[in-house]
């Protein structure tokens, strides 16, 4: 138990010693990405390559007031041409990739504001003061069982622009902000019912690049996956996705076609995996979140050799648009990557900031020198939809 001010916080090292009640007091069915459900779907099928610490923070009356979520994970360097200031202060994993230990307040498996949940009773600033006091009791935690195991750096991820609470308080304490990534979003219109509206609403060239699409892909069957055919397939679902993470600059976290199925076991209507199939093999998959008013597209795998004759990512990210309509959700948000593809479909770009801190304070001035030349990659900006859709 720790405190600070009027406010004290407990750890749990394991989503099934959390106290449901007071947990779900915060959660007050808000946020998928911090019900229990999810979190323990995540704990007990990762467990062996992610540490999972829980914090529920109290006011002087045992009040909850905050839940918030810390995964430990590797952060592995997949591309081997990393700055010489990234990898002078990192140490190698049994594959010869640079490895570093981050431990994160947030969700490593998911782009987006996922670390922390509070009540009115308690202002922003307060709040990232009782994290940061969070965080160092779960570092003490970590580094009584895992020793060998140092943690490299602190990351709070990640931040949607007019999120305010977090930029004084982190800087003043040494966190980095930084921009990585934008999270590709595209607002679904309350007038679409079909997809075919969706199609109405863009102007002729995206609609007949769309036609070729669902043209080549016309032979694929498409299907919403329940938790026992995700696991009749979990060995070609894994190879699917890790064709996808292995084109990857780094890896944060590795997701499991087990995990992929307690996650439909545990959220059912929630999560969806659809699974797209040729000649009865399957060939790509997708899986959502649904989170309120948002779809958050989560994870694609799929076949790179049929992707192109085949259409398989282009369709998936329709399909996306299909599921939000037909769940009436105000928002996609179609995550990282392919800003260009993303962009096609009229997903607009928000900024997504992270703060990151260094263990060390010296390594710390050393990612701060690299942290500004790391940037989201430039692309042009589509505009697909009619001129109506805009003057809305």
């Amino acid at each position: 138990m720790g405190s600070k001010h009027t406010h004290s916080f407990h750890i749990f090292s394991s989503a099934g010693n959390i106290p449901v009640e007071k947990w779900n007091a915060i959660l007050n069915n808000g946020d998928v990405f911090l019900s229990l459900e999810y979190l323990k779907a995540l704990e007990t099928t990762l467990n062996t390559t992610v540490c999972f610490y829980y914090a529920i923070v109290y006011d002087k009356n045992q009040k909850p007031e905050a839940i918030a979520v810390f995964q430990i994970a590797p952060f592995l360097f997949l591309n081997k041409s990393q700055p010489k200031a990234i990898t002078s202060n990192l140490v190698k994993d049994s594959k010869g990739r640079f490895s570093s230990i981050i431990m994160v307040c947030g969700n490593v498996f998911a782009a987006g504001e996922h670390g922390f949940l509070t009540s009115k009773g308690i202002d922003p600033e307060t709040t990232m003061l009782v994290l940061r006091n969070c965080s160092k009791e779960v570092r003490i935690k970590y580094d009584a069982l895992y020793p060998e195991k140092r943690i490299s750096g602190t990351l709070f991820k990640e931040f949607f622009p007019q999120t305010k609470c977090a930029t004084d308080f982190l800087k003043e304490k040494g966190f980095l902000d930084f921009e990585i990534d934008v999270n590709m979003i595209l607002p679904i219109s309350s007038e679409w019912k079909t997809i075919e509206d969706y199609f109405d609403d863009v102007k002729a060239k995206y609609r007949t690049k769309a036609k070729s699409v669902f043209k080549k892909s016309k032979e694929l069957e498409i299907k919403s996956c329940s938790p026992t055919e995700i696991l009749a397939y979990k060995n070609e679902i894994n190879v699917l996705f890790n064709n996808v993470i292995s084109s990857s600059d780094y890896m944060f976290g590795v997701m499991t076609a087990d995990c992929f199925a307690v996650l439909k076991e545990n959220l059912k209507e929630k999560f969806s995996f659809t699974a797209l199939f040729y000649k009865n093999q399957i060939i790509g998959f997708s899986t959502a979140f649904l989170n309120g008013n948002v779809l958050e597209a989560n994870y694609v795998g799929f076949d790179y050799d049929l992707n192109v004759s085949k259409g398989i990512y282009q369709r998936l990210l329709y399909d996306y648009i299909s599921q939000a309509i037909e769940n009436k959700v105000l928002q996609i948000h179609l995550g990282r990557t392919s800003e260009l593809l993303k962009s096609s479909l009229g997903a607009v770009p928000v900024p997504m900031v992270l703060y990151a801190k260094h263990s060390s304070k010296l390594k710390n001035f050393i990612m701060a020198g690299v942290l500004k030349k790391l940037s989201a990659s430039p692309y042009e900006l589509r505009k697909p939809f009619k001129a109506k859709y805009y003057n809305k």
